[in-house]
């Protein structure tokens, strides 16, 4: 046990060393934590406006296949401006538990004529009884017709504070960068969720100082449903 706690410390230092030097981006991904229940299907719509005028619907929904093993899907995304809506792509990403709530992935996208693989490390941290985190990490390898292959590193940390058995605060930050440029992104999500008799709620604002200032606000729900 205390191995463990030595690796997930040593994770959540590797995780921030790429926060503080490569920025952050929380992209069209929620940080994914533990594995779905067996036999459990776990929807999760996530809506984000961002100011002035677009607006991105991005519906997940999670699988579990059995004990230890689950499947991602999210099938269509789409981004308004409110005068045309564009599809911006669609993955599916089966994981597997390796030992308790560490988790190893492989997300495969399409977006348009862009293809792109990702292997992650998901890993849920139980720090006090009220306090967690979840730590999501790995490269996104692209490829496009005509174009060279392009690695990015993705790294997420999470903080979810517990206030009570209904009400909760949290602080997402997120960290991309394209290795061979100086193409960096940051961003950070604060906010509140809601444990509901349908799901747990989500309400945040999403910031985004670099490369360009944007602020939006994002909800995202989580529904888990049993089905088998």
């Amino acid at each position: 046990m205390r191995s463990l706690k030595v690796t997930r410390i040593m994770l959540v230092c590797f995780t921030m060393i790429i926060l503080l030097f490569t920025g952050l981006s929380h992209a069209t991904v929620t940080w994914w934590g533990g594995i779905v229940d067996g036999g459990t299907l776990s929807v999760e719509p996530s809506i984000t406006y961002t100011l002035p005028s677009t607006l991105s619907i991005n519906p997940f929904f999670g699988l579990g296949i059995t004990k230890g093993f689950d499947i991602y899907l999210q099938p269509v995304s789409f981004i308004t401006s409110f005068t045309n809506i564009q599809y911006s792509g669609s993955w599916i990403m089966p994981r597997v538990e390796i030992f308790e709530k560490n988790i190893i992935a492989l997300q495969v996208g399409i977006y348009g004529s862009t293809f792109t693989l990702s292997p992650q490390f998901h890993s849920v941290i139980q720090w006090f009884d009220k306090l967690s985190s979840i730590v999501n990490i790995g490269p996104v390898f692209t490829l496009a017709s005509g174009i060279e292959g392009q690695t990015t590193l993705v790294g997420g940390f999470s903080l979810d504070f517990t206030l009570n058995e209904i009400v909760g605060l949290f602080s997402d930050f997120s960290a991309s960068y394209l290795i061979g440029t100086t193409v960096y992104t940051l961003g950070i999500i604060p906010g509140v969720f809601f444990n509901l008799p349908i799901g747990t709620l989500s309400a945040g604002v999403s910031i985004t100082p670099i490369p360009s200032t944007s602020i939006g606000i994002i909800f995202y729900l989580v529904s888990p449903v049993k089905i088998f």
